[in-house]
């Protein structure tokens, strides 16, 4: 199997980009053959301090901790060791900064692997699965709304507070805590068929982007996609817009569309063509007794085989394998694997604890609410 990543990022119009991501490395195949492609986005608590400086340290513990994994190792738990190691980093720092309590960020990570593709989180980042014509969301958000939801539904209390409820969307689980309040995981059973995409994304993208208009804006291209998605929020002119980032992992290389482009002849040549035809004219009129008064050529320039068209190849000619990201990471590559048997049904996540034994306080997203 093939995938391709994409992605693009822009600051909004916030002072700080508090939005990180990373993919993994590509090019190592005794790595690729166990742990897969895995891409992982953070989104810091607008608000709270040094929002950056948590999504960078968490998105840089989480690939060192993932890369760590051995063949035995399930990618299952990879993540889930991956996720801890990461929320103690976190957390380590905030104590060290004396900013316990007020320090954190979301995080979202998946693995695409040629046994299927997994995926874990903790806050209100999104991960998407797509074949570009349906968007199906992985990932349940965790704020404090959705548990007003659930209790508006066991009739404890009534619907209108769940969307007037001032601490709607404030996080019940996010990185940074002394432990993770809520873990959600969930997993696809096998490989995922050709031309499926997975989005991760910050709530920069989909607060401000229904979903309807994220698959209208789709492309087979990964990299197209993702920069067309932050073009469509940016032409809102939201003068809240929060960071924006969006990450694609794509099953498959993407089409390479060509164009076929016309190329007119010279000036030069085009008075000779024009020339000869006149001159063949007045030979015709010769022979024929006939004497023609030419004011204009009515005819067509004929063209020569080589200038007759070229073909226009749009966007970048595909890597081999093997080819690393840039310094925007922008472009990370290609991988092969093997071939993409039939897919199975999605196992949609499942959290690992949903109270974990003690009642879960909202931390509010300062500066986030639109």
């Amino acid at each position: 199997m093939i995938v391709f990543p994409g992605n693009a990022q822009h600051i909004g119009t916030r002072s700080e980009q508090q939005d990180a991501f990373g993919i993994s490395e590509i090019g190592d195949s005794e790595f690729l053959s166990h742990g897969g492609v895995l891409a992982v986005v953070a989104d810091g608590m607008g608000g709270l301090a040094e929002g950056g400086k948590a999504s960078r340290l968490a998105i840089k513990t989480f690939l060192e901790a993932y890369l760590k994994k051995t063949a035995g190792e399930p990618i299952g738990d990879a993540l889930e060791r991956s996720m801890i190691e990461t929320n103690d980093a976190v957390y380590s720092l905030a104590v060290e900064l004396g900013e316990k309590g007020n320090f954190g960020t979301t995080l979202i990570a998946a693995v695409v692997h040629e046994s299927g593709m997994y995926w874990i989180y903790a806050g209100d980042s999104r991960i998407y699965l797509t074949d570009g014509q349906a968007l199906t969301r992985l990932t349940e958000d965790h704020v404090y709304g959705r548990k007003l939801k659930k209790a508006a539904e066991k009739g404890l209390i009534e619907y209108d507070m769940v969307l007037s409820h001032p601490a709607r969307e404030s996080l019940t689980s996010y990185i940074g805590d002394q432990s993770v309040n809520e873990i959600g995981k969930g997993f696809h059973s096998a490989p995922l068929p050709e031309n499926f995409s997975l989005l991760l994304c910050t709530d920069g993208l989909f607060k401000f982007l229904p979903e309807k208009r994220i698959i209208e804006c789709y492309s087979d291209d990964p990299r197209e996609w993702t920069q067309k998605l932050v073009d469509a929020v940016l032409e809102e002119q939201n003068p809240s817009q929060d960071n924006i980032t969006a990450v694609c992992l794509k099953i498959g290389e993407p089409q390479i569309r060509t164009r076929e482009v016309k190329v007119a002849p010279s000036k030069k040549r085009r008075t000779k063509l024009i020339g000869a035809v006149l001159l063949l004219g007045f030979a015709m009129a010769a022979c024929l007794g006939i004497y023609w008064k030419v004011s204009r050529s009515d005819s067509p320039a004929v063209l020569d085989q080589d200038a007759a068209s070229q073909t226009v190849v749009s966007g970048d000619v595909l890597p081999d394998a093997g080819h690393q990201a840039d310094g925007n990471g922008n472009l990370s590559g290609i991988m092969t694997s093997g071939d993409i048997p039939a897919s199975k049904d999605i196992i949609l996540a499942v959290p690992v604890k949903e109270d974990g034994g003690k009642k879960i306080e909202a931390v509010p997203k300062k500066g986030k609410k639109k």
